[in-house]
């Protein structure tokens, strides 16, 4: 598991937003 992955998929979510 990579935790820039982790990071990338909350940007992602407060992008949806």
């Amino acid at each position: 598991m990579q935790p820039s992955g982790a990071y990338h998929n909350l940007l992602r979510r407060w992008s949806d937003v």
